[in-house]
């Protein structure tokens, strides 16, 4: 049975629950409903990033109904827009700019009714969801309840993951409660930086004692899976954040790497062949097959190179491992352009509001986007989850394209118009700083 479709998806999940789950399910549409005429957007964003935690979930059931309850998220937050929108930056129209090339070729793709999933749900993610998301994130307080969310949701990976290391088979890759390694990883990737820059921010005690046993806890589980792309992205997420130090920051940063240390050799020496299978994979170049997938997609891109195949035509030939050929593959040279230029786009204006930027709040928060994005830029040449319309990778664009977007307006705005510190909100009483350094 296709359970990739939404019939598929609802078929397969009723009959691996059962009729007893109607009425929690019941309940739980009506809780949904309320929450979108209360325009309670947060709350829905909370439940969706809630979701993402339990996506390829080892349960079928479990897994199903988060994709389809993130599928319902999706379009109850596109319902909000009536409560008014704003624009969620210009990498995010780009990558509407190449769901809407999806949805014009959809009668090219082999697969009619996928292609109409996949590039329907992309347009709804990148244009009215992401739409909404910016028109309730209007102010500097509003970003961090965003951000803590993720935090939150990352608590929840951290405790699946830890809770099912028992069950991790020695010399192979670990999925933690999952079925689906890379996918585990990279969620656990785009985490890290998060919750990095949590435990170096102003966010209060608890919050940083919170975030640096939840980066300690993402680090480990990600080491000690042995999935490369997740586990590089993560990292590599983290430079910009490390790379201002001052005293304090430079002692947490010392505090955090011995942790890390620390819970990875204690955890090795009770799993000696998982610790050799780790650094097997960690210190070899072998692409697993990759090259040659990656040297037959790049064949079939320049067959058609301006036109492509059609929204979700790589699927029916299997994973490309590469977003970027999957990009150009499904939606032609114009979609590589939009899809690789988003990136390109949000990565340029991060540094330079790194470069540009004095505060050391505005500063860590820029330096958390660029670290996003060059973890997703770095994750997207090893794997295709980048172009899949509904997970955490594509997810996590947008809502840096907005933050970013939403950040330049608040800072512009303070520019023009500087009051006393004094007078400022407590969440923008750093507003006044560097601005003629920024515009």
């Amino acid at each position: 049975m296709d359970t990739s479709g939404l019939l598929g998806r609802l078929k397969a999940f009723f009959e691996g629950v059962g009729p007893a789950v109607i009425v929690p399910a019941g309940l739980l549409l009506i809780v949904l409903l309320f929450l979108t005429v209360m325009g309670k957007r947060m709350a829905l964003l909370a439940l969706f990033m809630l979701c993402l935690m339990f996506s390829g979930f080892v349960v079928e059931a479990v897994s199903t109904g988060s994709t389809l309850l993130r599928w319902l998220i999706m379009f109850l937050i596109t319902a909000t827009c009536i409560y008014g929108v704003k624009s969620p930056g210009l990498p995010a129209l780009m990558l509407s700019g190449y769901a809407v090339i999806g949805i014009i070729t959809m009668p090219m793709a082999p697969s009619l009714s996928w292609a109409i999933q996949n590039a329907g749900l992309m347009f709804i993610i990148t244009v009215p969801m992401a739409a909404a998301i910016a028109h309730c994130t209007e102010s500097f307080d509003d970003i961090m309840k965003l951000l803590k969310l993720y935090l939150l949701a990352g608590g929840v990976y951290a405790l699946l993951g830890i809770s099912t290391l028992p069950s991790l088979v020695a010399g192979q890759r670990f999925a933690g409660a999952t079925t689906n390694a890379p996918l585990f990883a990279l969620t656990g990737g785009l985490l890290l930086p998060i919750s990095l820059w949590g435990a170096m921010s102003r966010t209060g005690k608890g919050w940083r004692l919170y975030c640096i046993f939840l980066t300690t806890a993402i680090a480990l589980i990600l080491v000690i899976s042995g999935q490369r792309t997740g586990t590089f992205a993560g990292f590599i997420g983290c430079l910009p954040l490390l790379a201002r130090f001052g005293i304090r920051k430079l002692f947490l940063g010392i505090i955090l790497t011995g942790l890390g240390i620390v819970a990875v050799i204690y955890v090795f020496s009770l799993m000696p062949e998982q610790a050799q299978f780790v650094k097997r994979r960690f210190t070899n170049l072998e692409t697993t097959g990759r090259a040659e997938i990656w040297l037959d997609a790049l064949s079939m891109c320049l067959k058609r190179p301006f036109l492509g195949y059609g929204s979700g035509g790589s699927q029916i030939l299997g994973s490309f491992h590469n977003a970027y050929l999957t990009a150009w593959y499904e939606g032609g040279l114009a979609g590589l352009i939009l899809f690789g230029g988003a990136f390109v786009v949000m990565a340029l204006r991060e540094l330079k509001l790194v470069v540009q930027q004095k505060h050391e709040e505005i500063l860590d928060l820029a330096r958390l986007l660029l670290g996003l994005t060059l973890a997703s830029i770095a994750a997207g040449f090893f794997e295709s989850k980048l172009v899949s319309p509904s997970n955490i990778a594509i997810f996590t664009a947008i809502i840096v394209s907005v933050i970013l977007t939403r950040l330049k307006s608040l800072l512009r705005e303070y520019w023009f118009e500087p009051v006393p510190e004094e007078e400022l909100p407590d969440d923008a009483s750093y507003a006044n700083d560097g601005y003629d350094s920024y515009s």
